[in-house]
């Protein structure tokens, strides 16, 4: 564990303490930050153009990296470590101590990613700030392009935060390094700007208030780096289902019926990928295409055959049902209670679909509204299930805002 501490007293005072336990004195900490500020340091902003065609670096030395690290605008939120300690001594003296977290390790089979914390000090003639800022850190020994960084890693993680915290997380920032540190001929690092998707997702704009996330650090502090990695693969198996999802949560000015229709598209995609059953087997499906092959002549059968090649999946109202029962207390028992809620979602998503408005028999905006908030719920308890968390997740889904709204009177389905 590092220490870093400030005192403040009549001789202004900076006591850094490393992991070998050597102390520091000031002067000395300034001398060895010279040494150690590398020669070559970038600033770039990047477009989605020039990540998908890998043009990483100016002068094109590399088109991968060896390590990439960023900070969330929301991670400082969600992890609420360190927290400083204050110590007031006889004669005026002030001690502020602030213990550096031992990094998370995160398990992934293509590099090593770690939750760590970094920063640093600073001192003047009549002031000390002490800043620490969590980031995640990832290494690889082959190198990785920062587009499949982003979508394999970066982009999961925010998702994670975003569903914890109940806020979109956009990161704007990504740092690089290309080499070994001790090559210092061609060592480089620098930061990457990125464009991301709205201008207008930006830093969490509530106080945090740990009780209400999702998940609270703390309380998994011991387990949180095998729930990221099971997370970040999840991510990578469903990615299409998860995409759709969190889309919604990143455009501010996404119309409602738009809102709607993906999240009952991410549902479907989700159940197509981890339950694919099919009404009759692969060989008892063909056989019957094959009969119907054969009493057709060629007009019809060429009419039939486009609208017979999915006849053999399940409904989406079949899916939505079976999602529904899978789910746990209280959001089943929720949602069992809306009147032919299933029936009615399939109904206004194909009036949406094939007419597109919204049809008054089905829903009116303000309960199609509604639906979308409780099809939200299910979505965020099928991501928990799948990622080990079954037995907790109608619990944890209690501790939100998005359970609060849908229990309350304005819920005009219940």
């Amino acid at each position: 564990m590092r220490t870093i501490e400030s005192r403040l007293s009549v001789a202004l005072r900076l006591t850094v303490t490393s992991r070998c336990g050597t102390a520091i004195d000031g002067a000395s900490a300034l001398e060895a930050s010279r040494r150690t500020t590398w020669r070559t340091s970038f600033i770039q902003e990047w477009s989605a153009f020039t990540v998908a065609r890998g043009a990483h670096l100016p002068d094109g030395p590399a088109s991968t990296f060896t390590g990439l690290s960023f900070s969330p605008p929301a991670l400082a939120e969600w992890v609420l470590e360190p927290q400083p300690e204050h110590e007031f001594q006889p004669g005026g003296g002030h001690v502020v101590r602030l213990d550096i977290p031992s990094p998370v390790p995160i398990p992934l089979a293509d590099g090593e990613l770690e939750l760590s914390w970094s920063g640093g000090s600073s001192f003047g003639h009549l002031d000390v700030s002490i800043e620490l800022q969590p980031r995640f850190f990832f290494q690889s020994g082959d190198g990785v392009r920062l587009d499949d960084f982003l979508r394999r890693i970066g982009d999961p993680l925010e998702y994670f935060l975003g569903l914890v915290l109940g806020e979109p997380v956009l990161t704007r920032e990504v740092h690089f390094a290309v080499g070994e540190p001790t090559d210092l001929e061609n060592f480089r690092h620098g930061s990457l700007v990125l464009w991301r998707g709205s201008s207008e997702v930006g830093p969490p704009t509530r106080a945090s208030h740990y009780w209400e996330h999702l998940l609270a650090f703390g309380e998994r502090r011991e387990s949180i780096g095998e729930l990221l990695a099971r997370w970040i693969d999840m991510c990578e198996r469903f990615r299409s289902a998860v995409s759709e999802f969190f889309s919604i949560s990143i455009s501010p000015h996404m119309y409602g019926e738009e809102q709607f229709a993906r999240t009952v598209r991410a549902l479907e995609v989700w159940s197509r990928l981890s339950h694919d059953d099919k009404p009759l087997s692969g060989d008892d499906f063909a056989e019957l295409k094959s009969r119907l092959r054969s009493t057709c002549t060629a007009e019809e059968w060429e009419f039939l055959r486009v609208r017979i090649e999915f006849a053999n999946e399940l409904s989406l109202k079949q899916r939505l049902d079976r999602l529904v029962d899978l789910s746990p207390e209280p959001l089943r028992g929720l949602l069992l209670a809306y009147p032919k809620f299933t029936r009615r979602v399939v109904d206004a998503r194909n009036t949406l679909t094939h007419r597109g408005s919204l049809s008054s028999n089905v829903f009116d905006h303000t309960e199609m509204y509604w639906a979308q908030r409780s099809l939200e719920a299910l979505f965020v308890v099928t991501l928990l299930s799948e990622v080990g968390l079954e037995g907790d997740s109608g619990r944890l889904l209690t501790r939100t805002s998005l359970w609060r709204s849908l229990i309350s009177e304005f819920n005009v389905l219940q």
